[in-house]
């Protein structure tokens, strides 16, 4: 797995020797921080904000692109 914060987003790479392993893994990963993330606002007593998912099925290209970073 491989994890980046870009911006206010979080990309995660799953590269599991199964591509349908890594998409359902991915799913279940976003539903449990989403739980969670629900109970910290609600602990914390503020507005739940809107969370979106953007799922990708197949082949990607990782790494640092347009940046000077590595």
């Amino acid at each position: 797995m491989f994890a980046k914060q870009i911006g206010d987003a979080v990309f995660v790479y799953y590269s599991l020797d199964d591509p349908e392993e890594s998409l359902l893994r991915s799913i279940k990963d976003g539903v449990v921080c989403c739980i969670e993330e629900k109970k910290r606002v609600e602990l914390l007593g503020r507005e739940k904000p809107e969370r979106f998912f953007s799922l990708s099925y197949g082949n990607a290209l990782v790494g640092n692109m347009a940046s000077a970073k590595t």
